[in-house]
């Protein structure tokens, strides 16, 4: 099949919630945090967080608490947490090797999107040696503007070297 006859030139998949399970250890992580301060995180706060970028998902938990600690150093202490934990709780979600193994077989390029910081992304790719079976990782360190605004999916496009109507974006959200 050659690339004028396919519908789809190529792929770029989002990490969080694609990739990788994150949802349970951000959730263990927020859990951790708040604890260390007396509270306990209600699930009803946890489902409104979802999708949330990070400072701003933050500054909402601040505001609920009324927490007076800045909301940078909120962040930077989560985080910790968060890479922490990495090492013993992250896991793939299923069935993404298998999906990922069948586009290479396509030969279709292959690229990551996400919302998620360039040093972190690295860290979690690098710990399952997915790193060289991308093209491309792009982070919302690479966009001025992150999602939901299309603005990382246009550049994996370029990255590509393809139409952005004959990419295939795989996200969760």
């Amino acid at each position: 099949m050659t690339n004028r006859t396919r519908r789809i030139d190529a792929v770029v998949f989002d990490m969080d919630g694609v990739i990788f399970d994150t949802e349970p250890v951000w959730l263990e992580a927020e859990t951790e945090l708040l604890a260390r301060r007396g509270q306990v995180f209600p699930p009803a706060l946890a489902r409104r967080l979802m999708g949330v970028p990070g400072m701003q998902a933050m500054g909402m938990v601040a505001e609920h608490f009324q927490l007076t600690e800045p909301v940078e150093q909120l962040v930077e202490e989560l985080n910790g947490i968060f890479h922490d934990l990495l090492t013993t709780k992250l896991t793939l979600m299923p069935g993404f090797l298998d999906r990922l193994a069948d586009i290479e077989n396509r030969e279709l390029p292959v690229g990551v999107a996400t919302s998620t910081e360039r040093r972190l992304a690295t860290q979690m790719l690098g710990r399952f040696d997915l790193l060289h079976r991308f093209r491309f990782v792009l982070t919302r360190d690479d966009v001025e503007r992150g999602k939901p605004h299309p603005d990382i999916y246009h550049l994996a496009a370029r990255r590509h070297d393809r139409p952005t109507a004959k990419t295939l974006v795989i996200e969760d959200s």
